[in-house]
């Protein structure tokens, strides 16, 4: 039978972080943030099945930055090895960290234990000897100062997606705009072709992608009326 129920972890002015099981096939959570009592931001947070690897889009600027949260719902340690891989292909900050049984880590990629190098516009990638539980956030400071959060899903390289998939919403005008991000989980080039429709089904603009390195991140600007072509990224960088 179909049904819901929403449960409220409280509100309390002490900050706690971690994380939550539960026996489900689906489920979100909703995480807001106020200043001052006013709604600033609020983000959903899926439920996710433990993986033992996955690939995130990273980009730190001087007003975007990107976290990622990982929880260990083993009953052992997880050791969860991680690196940065820039738009031209190039790998760094190599690192490792353990998360103890049923233990939660969440931090920005700029912050210890990733030590993120500096600016950066490329993928971060984690694999663990245990499956995990794990999210990308991606915060972005407004022009009025304030913080707003959007989580990020995490691209599996042991389930890459088969032919089409899907955005099934885009809004683009009367202020609003759309960017998408598009990572490449797999050991090889990738490529095809991406396809605005509207409302009516009816298409707009398309172009075709290439993406050669496996860690290589493109990102088109949404525009169903325009004619821009979605830039190449490849191990020599971008052309």
């Amino acid at each position: 039978m179909a049904g819901s129920m929403t449960l409220t972890a409280g509100i309390s002015p002490a900050l706690t972080i971690g994380s939550a099981e539960v026996n489900t096939t689906a489920g979100l959570g909703v995480i807001s943030y106020r200043q001052a009592g006013i709604l600033v931001s609020e983000a959903g947070v899926p439920a996710s099945a433990p993986v033992f690897r996955g690939r995130i889009n990273a980009e730190i600027t001087s007003t975007a930055n990107t976290g990622f949260a990982v929880a260990n719902p083993n009953d052992s340690d997880a050791t969860v090895s991680f690196f940065f891989t820039d738009s031209n292909g190039n790998d760094s900050g190599r690192g490792s960290l353990t998360l103890p049984a049923h233990g939660q880590m969440a931090r920005f990629l700029d912050q210890a234990p990733f030590n993120a190098p500096g600016a950066l516009s490329g993928t971060f990638a984690f694999s663990s000897n245990v499956p995990v539980s794990a999210i990308a956030l991606r915060g972005l400071i407004n022009e009025r100062s304030e913080f707003l959060v959007t989580t990020l899903p995490i691209a599996n390289p042991d389930q890459p997606a088969t032919g089409t998939v899907y955005f099934p919403h885009f809004a683009d005008g009367g202020g609003w705009t759309t960017q998408f991000v598009l990572v490449n989980p797999t050991d090889s080039q990738i490529s095809g072709t991406f396809r605005y429709m509207d409302q009516a089904g009816q298409a707009g603009s398309s172009f075709t992608y290439t993406i050669d390195h496996v860690y290589s991140v493109a990102r088109p600007d949404a525009s169903y009326h325009s004619t821009s072509r979605l830039q190449h990224f490849g191990q020599n960088g971008r052309g």
